[in-house]
C-alpha cells in the first residue's frame, strides 16, 4: 500500500535493493569486455555493439571493447577497471548519451587523465540511430585516419537519385471508411475548424488531400486538446478518436468534456478493431482474443451514459448522411457526438472470406468520364489512378466501398462485377 507511512520505509529498501542490484551487476556476465592492442578503448551497449564490432573489422583495428549490458545501475567498478589502462574512450551509445555522461562524471573524480569521445564533444552524433558506416566515421576521426569508403559522396549521390524513386506517402487502404469520414469532415466544415487527432490509422489523415488532423499528440489526447482549444480560439474544435483509443483512453476525457459542458464535437471512428496494430478486438466488438466471446459494450450506451445530449450513429459510406450530421453536430452548442461504423476494410474481407460473400467493385466509364479527377484528387484513394485525360480504377484494390460514385459529378463510375 503505497501510503506516506508504507512508502517512507520502503523508499530506504528501494535504495537498499537499487545498490544490492548494483553489486550483482559487477558480478554479471551481462557486461563484457575484450582486450585490444591499442590504448584507446571503446565503451558501447545494446545493438551499437554489434555495429562496433562490424566497423573495427572493416578497418582491421583491434581495439578494446567494453559492451554494458545493464546501464542502470551502472557497474561502476567494471568500467573503471577497463578504462584505468586507457588514454582515451570511445562512448558509442545510441539515443541520449546516458552511459557517456556518467563514465564522464567516474572518470573526472578519478583523478584520471583519459580523453572521451562521444555525443558530448561531437565525435559520435546525437540524433537517430547508427549504422556501421556512422560508427566507422566516429572512430576514424577520433583516431584521425581515413575514411576507408567516401560515404559523404554515397549519401550525395542517394540523395541526387531520390527522386527516381517514386513518391510513396503513407495513405489509406483501397476502401478504408476513414477516407469517407475526412472527405464528409472537409465537406462539412470547409476546413474553417480546428481538428485535434489521436493515434490510429485516421492519423493519417493529416495527410493531404484531407488536411483534416492539426494536433496529434497521445492516445486519448484528442479530446483533451479538443476541450482545452475551445477555449481560446473563435472557430470549431472537433477531436477524432478511434474505437480501440476511445475505450483505451478516452472516456475520462470525454467524461471531464461532459462535465465541463465544454462546446466541441467528437467524431468516434468505429470500425469494429485495432487495426493499426494488427486487428485486436476491443470492448466495442464483443470478442475475446483467441475467437471467444465476450461482453459488447455498445459505444453509443457509453457515450449516453456520460450525459451526452447530442448522439447520432452514421455509417459514414452514406456520404450526405454523414455530412450532414457533421454539421448538425458542429452547430449544437456543448459537447456533441458522431459516431461512425464502418468496419476495416480487412475485418470486412475476413468476414467475407468466412461467410463465402461477395462484394461489388466499381470501374470508371471512360466514354462519360469528363477528366475532372474530382475522385482522385478529393479522395486520395489508392485504388484509383489517372490515366491520360481519365482515370481508372484498379479491380485488383477496389472493394466497392462506392464513396467515388458518389462524389463524381458525371456518373462515370458504376458497378463492374462481383469477385
Amino acid at each position: 500500500m503505497v501510503v506516506p507511512a508504507v512508502s517512507r520505509p520502503n523508499r530506504l529498501k528501494m535504495i537498499n535493493r537499487v545498490k544490492e542490484i548494483k553489486d550483482s551487476f559487477e558480478q554479471t556476465g551481462f557486461n563484457s569486455s575484450t582486450n585490444g592492442a591499442s590504448d584507446t578503448g571503446i565503451l558501447t551497449s545494446g545493438v551499437a555493439y554489434n555495429y562496433v564490432l562490424e566497423a573495427l573489422e572493416n578497418l582491421n583495428l583491434n581495439m578494446p571493447v567494453q559492451k554494458i549490458g545493464t546501464p542502470f545501475p551502472l557497474p561502476s567498478n567494471v568500467i573503471m577497471d577497463f578504462v584505468k589502462p586507457l588514454k582515451a574512450l570511445i562512448v558509442v551509445e545510441e539515443g541520449e548519451p546516458f552511459i557517456e555522461l556518467r563514465v564522464r562524471a567516474l572518470v573526472q573524480e578519478s583523478g584520471l587523465s583519459i580523453k572521451i569521445y562521444g555525443k558530448q564533444n561531437g565525435f559520435v552524433p546525437l540524433p537517430y540511430e547508427f549504422d556501421v558506416p556512422t560508427v566507422i566515421k566516429a572512430i576514424c576521426k577520433v583516431l584521425e585516419m581515413d575514411v576507408p569508403m567516401d560515404y559523404a559522396e554515397i549519401e550525395r549521390k542517394a540523395a541526387e537519385a531520390a527522386w527516381l524513386a517514386p513518391n510513396r506517402p503513407p495513405t489509406f487502404c483501397a476502401g478504408c471508411p476513414h477516407t469517407a469520414t475526412f472527405y464528409a469532415l472537409k465537406r462539412a466544415t470547409k476546413g474553417k475548424a480546428a481538428f485535434s487527432g489521436d493515434i490510429g490509422c485516421y492519423g493519417l489523415g493529416f495527410l493531404p488531400p484531407f488536411n483534416g488532423v492539426d494536433l496529434m499528440l497521445c492516445m486519448g489526447g484528442s479530446i483533451g486538446m479538443a476541450a482545452g482549444l475551445q477555449y481560446v480560439i473563435d472557430k470549431p474544435t472537433v477531436a477524432i478518436i478511434g474505437d480501440s483509443t476511445f475505450f483505451h483512453s478516452g472516456l475520462s476525457p470525454l467524461a471531464s468534456a461532459v462535465y465541463n459542458q465544454s462546446n466541441l464535437t467528437l467524431l468516434i471512428l468505429d470500425n469494429s478493431a485495432t487495426s493499426m496494430t494488427g486487428l485486436q478486438p476491443h470492448p466495442g466488438t464483443g470478442k475475446l482474443p483467441g475467437g471467444r466471446t465476450g461482453k459488447r459494450v455498445p459505444i453509443e450506451d457509453v457515450v449516453r451514459g456520460m450525459g451526452v445530449e447530442h448522439l447520432k450513429v452514421v455509417d459514414q459510406f452514406m456520404l450526405d448522411e454523414t455530412i450532414e450530421a457533421f454539421k448538425t453536430a458542429i452547430e449544437y452548442p456543448g459537447v456533441s457526438v458522431v459516431i461512425c461504423r464502418q468496419e476495416c476494410v480487412f475485418v470486412k474481407k475476413e468476414s467475407l472470406k468466412e461467410s463465402g460473400g461477395e462484394f461489388s467493385i466499381f470501374e470508371v466509364d471512360s466514354e462519360q468520364c469528363n477528366g475532372c479527377f474530382l475522385c482522385s484528387k478529393k479522395l486520395g484513394c489508392p485504388a484509383i489512378i489517372q490515366e491520360g485525360n481519365v482515370t481508372r480504377i484498379l479491380s485488383e484494390m477496389c472493394v466497392g466501398c462506392g464513396v467515388c460514385a458518389q462524389i463524381c459529378p458525371e456518373d462515370a463510375i458504376l458497378i463492374k462485377e462481383n469477385v
